[in-house]
């Protein structure tokens, strides 16, 4: 995978490179203020932020189902320093990753789980997170058995 994240960043900064490259994204800051990085923490481009946002497999950071589908569990690459630039410069990198927990029926999300969402500043400290989070959903998962995820789904 890493091989493959490389090739997509490597494509993505010579296309930012070229004038008229993707003219349907905009090249200027998607969302103002923010500071944006690639999946090895460094700074980039707003327009090549953007572009990355296209290439699902590099957004998705891990991925795990449990309950036969029913609850996943979500790593994915946000790229974007929530901290509206506050953290630029800074000795620490900002959290760029997030792990959510989600309700699903029909292969579509009903809800997110209860308050779970975890951000990581690193994409190895994400995918220790996320098998942390997965742990720990199974045993919740294991302590309400299904009787108590029908019991949530009703309040």
């Amino acid at each position: 995978m890493n091989g493959d994240r490389r090739k997509i960043e490597a494509k993505v900064r010579e296309a930012a490179s070229r004038p008229g490259t993707f003219e349907g994204l905009n090249r200027e800051a998607p969302l103002r203020g923010f500071a944006y990085f690639d999946r090895r923490g460094h700074e980039i481009s707003p327009y090549e932020w953007n572009l990355l946002l296209q290439f699902p497999n590099y957004r998705q950071v891990a991925e795990t189902l449990l309950d036969d589908g029913r609850v996943r569990v979500s790593t994915v690459w946000l790229g974007l320093d929530h901290s509206s630039g506050r953290l630029r410069g800074a000795a620490q990198a900002p959290p760029i990753f997030e792990t959510l927990v989600f309700e699903e029926a029909g292969g579509e999300i009903v809800r997110s789980l209860g308050e779970i969402q975890y951000r990581y500043r690193s994409e190895a400290d994400a995918l220790e997170g996320h098998e942390y989070i997965v742990a720990e959903v199974e045993v919740w998962l294991r302590a309400i058995g299904i009787e108590g995820m029908r019991e949530q789904e009703r309040e």
